[in-house]
């Protein structure tokens, strides 16, 4: 396995060791992403959820609707911001996922690989 070292400053290091619990800051970088990405996509879920039950239906349906004009005041600024944080956390969601579900991902958190080698997976994951 090829490691590269980062630099991190003492009190981000201690940050991350009180939040963590775990002295090696790879065990703790590694929990607080998993975390971050569990919790992340949960509340995305939650967020797309809440609109599709303010609407009774899914984003596309809702796009759709719009278009044809059954959504009422579809112009408005409340409806045009709704459409727009949705589709965000949709997409927002679709991208974590993709990542989660890179192998890369799990031989992180697995620690078969390192934190930096982990960040350039998902340089490469939002750049596609």
């Amino acid at each position: 396995m090829v490691t590269k070292s980062v630099s991190l400053s003492n009190p981000i290091y201690e940050m991350a060791n009180q939040l963590t619990g775990k002295p090696d800051i790879n065990d703790a970088l590694t929990k607080i992403l998993k975390d971050y990405f569990e919790l992340k996509i949960k509340a995305l879920k939650n967020q797309i959820e809440m609109y599709e039950q303010k609407y009774g239906m899914s984003h596309a349906e809702f796009e759709e609707a719009c278009k044809e004009g059954k959504i009422e005041n579809s112009y408005s600024y409340e409806v045009e911001k709704d459409d727009w944080e949705w589709e965000i956390a949709i997409t927002e969601m679709e991208s974590l996922e993709k990542i989660s579900e890179d192998p890369k991902y799990h031989d992180f958190t697995n620690r078969e690989i390192t934190f930096v080698e982990f960040l350039k997976c998902v340089e490469e994951n939002l750049s596609k």
